[in-house]
């Protein structure tokens, strides 16, 4: 590919002519795997001459539009302009030993049309520069051959027409433990894969969960404030497409909704995000299928030396899933129901025969649901692992989605997490553990019974752990309420002094200006985190197993709680929602 290296601004309207070889490389020095060990790079000059591509004099002069002619001998029309300096009113080339001179400065680009010949390295003009006049854009009127036609896909020939009348596509994941080529399951795919070897809380990713950026209107539409999102800003707004179990071999084939840029997440057992925010979104088309090997190493955290694998290019790297190893039987030590093809992923076995039927199995759900389909238990030696669910119906409060998408996954379907109307609730909700008799209280877990600012008496206190949970406007910020502020962002210890709650002070240093000794307030740092559920285990670790808190949340409830923080944590999550500014 022919192309021009143009900054902004700085370099007279002008730059460089480059030759990309697109079909051999995907970045600068990284070939594709037909390419493999190819040193390149994949960017050359189209010219010898000394262009240069910064602000300031170019000893080569610079091009400013490049057209090749399709005639077999790779000659090239160019704009390009002789490298001038002025000084004292005299034009003078920038070879001349006064282009030097301090007080000399780059003269006005004169661009006109030359032919470049790479077979003898000679640039001959085309039209005589012009003072006054410049020839920035130069194209060679011929005739061409057309290219071949690409017709138009035809439903049930060329796509599965029944993916298109649910306006759905399919993505295929080989492994999401191929990193860029590289096998990153715990002992290897084929040991983990195997239910003889491993059990289910041995594979790290246990769930793929489906994800898209909320567009935001322009403020005629809907005009906003900033407070909706949170401490999020940056991310935006983000709903939840779907979830869909991660196969043993860390296969997964899904339906996605046609025409939505999407991303995905890899989960844990819990739900929890496991892999970097996926920040490059996918986009399928109605009845689209498609495949990729893995997943890639974030950008700046290659080892050094190791190029980066771009996104948006098929064949860069081999698939490490060796597939099922042979046709016509199971994966080993796998329920011999689920018979595999030579090469197939784990996900391709299960969704090919369950579409011998309904084809469940490729269909996202908006719950977290497990079930161990390919444990043999003769086989493998062991019973299968127990299925379990992070369904919303468990949920005693909203459930961020609607009835029909918790009864069948569409794709319409969405979750969309707004914290006042589906976090700020499992704050509020009673929760008590009563005896036998229906009516004696034995022990309150109701948040707010410890985290808020007066007793049952209504006598003032601090608040336990110095977190207020409590649903009213916060005095820092009107848009938010006290509970969201104090656990997402840092805030000041209190103590009650004279009937009231106020900031503890301690002495600080000394003032800067008259050196008196100053009091300072004590931080309490945030209990969770915009960062994603696994960087707020201040939060979480207390309603683990031995925790003090075991217990008092529901499993369906701390799996609201992370997904909200692995989505960012935002206030809203629908600008037509937030209040209108």
């Amino acid at each position: 590919m022919l192309a021009l290296i143009r900054p902004f601004n700085g370099t007279e309207q002008g730059g460089d002519g480059v030759l990309i070889d697109t079909a051999g490389y995907v970045e600068i020095a990284q070939p594709v795997l037909a390419n493999a060990g190819a040193a390149g790079p994949a960017q050359v000059k189209v010219t010898g001459n000394d262009v240069r591509t910064v602000p300031g004099l170019s000893p080569g002069g610079r091009y400013a539009s490049l057209f090749p002619l399709w005639d077999g001998t790779d000659r090239v029309l160019v704009s390009w302009t002789l490298c001038r300096v002025l000084l004292d009113g005299r034009q003078l080339p920038c070879s001349s030993s006064d282009a030097t001179n301090p007080q000399a400065v780059v003269a006005p680009p004169l661009y006109s049309v030359f032919m470049w010949d790479p077979r003898d390295g000679t640039q001959r003009p085309v039209l005589q520069p012009l003072e006054g006049t410049m020839y920035t854009d130069v194209v060679a009127m011929q005739p061409r051959t057309l290219p071949p036609v690409i017709l138009d896909a035809v439903a049930g020939v060329d796509y599965d027409s029944d993916l298109a009348t649910e306006n759905v596509g399919l993505l295929h994941i080989r492994s999401v433990y191929d990193l860029d080529g590289t096998d990153n399951a715990p002992g290897g795919i084929t040991a983990l894969r195997d239910p003889a070897q491993a059990t289910a809380d041995q594979r790290p990713a246990r769930f793929l969960r489906i994800e898209k950026a909320v567009g935001l209107p322009d403020d005629e539409v809907r005009d906003f404030r900033g407070t909706a999102f949170g401490v999020a800003g940056g991310l935006g707004m983000r709903e939840i497409l779907g979830y869909a179990p991660i196969e043993p071999d860390g296969s997964v084939k899904v339906k996605v909704p046609a025409g939505v840029p999407f991303g995905i997440t890899v989960l844990d057992r819990d739900g929890k995000r496991i892999s970097p925010r996926h920040l490059n979104w996918l986009q399928l088309r109605a009845g689209e299928v498609v495949t990729c090997n893995g997943c890639h190493v974030p950008a700046g955290q290659q080892p050094a030396g190791q190029p980066r694998v771009s996104h948006g290019r098929s064949g860069l790297t081999a698939s490490v899933n060796p597939g099922a190893p042979t046709t016509g039987s199971p994966f080993p030590n796998t329920v011999p129901a689920l018979f595999a093809d030579q090469g197939e992923t784990m996900a391709e076995t299960r969704s090919r025969i369950s579409c011998q039927t309904d084809c469940a199995a490729l269909l996202p759900s908006v719950d977290v649901v497990y079930e161990d389909v390919w444990t043999d238990e003769t086989a493998a030696g062991r019973a299968p692992d127990a299925p379990f669910a992070f369904r919303y119906s468990a949920l005693a409060t909203p459930a961020p989605t609607n009835l029909a998408c918790q009864q069948e996954w569409s794709s319409l379907c969405r979750i969309v997490i707004h914290y006042p109307d589906h976090l700020q609730p499992l704050w509020d909700r009673l929760r008590q553990v009563l005896d036998v008799d229906g009516v004696t209280v034995l022990e309150d877990r109701s948040c707010l019974s410890c985290h808020s600012p007066r007793d049952a008496d209504g006598l003032v206190r601090v608040p336990e752990g110095q977190l207020d949970l409590t649903g009213e406007p916060s005095p820092e910020q009107a848009d938010h309420l006290v509970s969201f502020r104090e656990l997402m962002f840092t805030d000041n210890a209190q103590e009650v002094n004279m009937g009231a709650l106020q900031d503890i002070l301690v002495p600080g240093p000394p003032d800067p200006v008259t050196g008196q000794p100053t009091l300072v307030p004590v931080p309490v740092a945030p209990s969770m985190s915009g960062g994603g559920a696994r960087a707020s285990g201040r939060f979480f670790s207390r309603f683990e197993a031995g925790g003090s808190h075991a217990g008092f949340l529901d499993p369906a409830e701390l799996r609201l709680i992370a997904e909200w923080l692995d989505i960012g944590g935002q206030y809203y999550n629908d600008p037509f929602a937030a209040p209108a500014d």
